[in-house]
């Protein structure tokens, strides 16, 4: 009975001993799996960093080429091209009217706006084009552009400068006007008893009903219609 029960003991201490083994043999097998996984994958890493740098030393070496087969920029400013009419309305030789019907604004709400607008669009100091746009002109474009019909060739004639300059000029002025001024200057009502404030307000000092505020300065003529007219 005893040599029996032995031998269970003996069988059961040599399946315990063969299932950790085989459970050492599984986990071997997972850091060896993982492992493996492991060089691929910093191989891989290692192939795509070397074809990025085989990459820009292509690109590099086509920038090169580029640059020594670049001719010199001949001019900055064509010299066909003048601007003298605008050097004699910033220098005060024209007359005040010549804002009004030039930009909209008299002067001194010209110079105020290029004060507010003078750190977002003056010109990169380090640029090599000594005669780059000042903030003033690039102002004194947009305005011009946007006070009547908006044509581009007759800004670009009239302030000495290409017709894409004055399409990247007006872009970028608007954007700075509508990114940090309009936040600044127009608040729009929250909550219904700030609209009916802002229109009572707006009847009183203009006298037009059911508004609290207008947009662009376009006066269209209209004929009111008899009954009710100021609905």
């Amino acid at each position: 009975m005893a040599g029996f029960k032995i031998v269970a003991l003996i069988a059961s201490v040599t399946a315990q001993i063969g299932a950790f083994t085989a459970l050492l043999l599984q986990l071997y097998g997972l850091i060896l799996l993982w492992k493996i996984h492991e060089k691929q994958k910093k191989n891989t890493m290692l192939i795509a960093l070397q074809n990025r740098r085989s990459y820009f030393l292509r690109k590099l070496k086509v920038l090169r080429q580029r640059r020594l087969r670049r001719r010199n920029r001949s001019c900055w400013f064509k010299p066909s091209r003048s601007d003298q009419w605008w050097i004699k309305m910033i220098n005060g030789e024209a007359p005040d009217e010549f804002w009004m019907k030039n930009f909209r604004m008299t002067k001194e709400s010209f110079l105020e706006l290029e004060t507010e607008l003078k750190p977002y669009i003056s010109p990169d100091p380090s640029s090599p084009n000594y005669r780059a746009l000042d903030s003033a002109k690039k102002l004194a474009v947009t305005l011009y552009y946007l006070k009547d019909t908006g044509s581009l060739i007759m800004t670009a004639n009239a302030f000495g400068i290409a017709v894409c300059t004055v399409s990247g000029v007006v872009v970028e002025v608007s954007n700075v006007i509508s990114k940090v001024l309009g936040p600044k200057y127009l608040h729009l009502p929250v909550d219904e008893n700030e609209m009916r404030k802002k229109v009572c307000e707006f009847e009183t000092k203009f006298g037009i009903v059911q508004a609290f505020g207008c947009i662009d300065g376009t006066h269209v003529p209209i004929l009111r219609p008899l009954k009710d007219p100021q609905d």
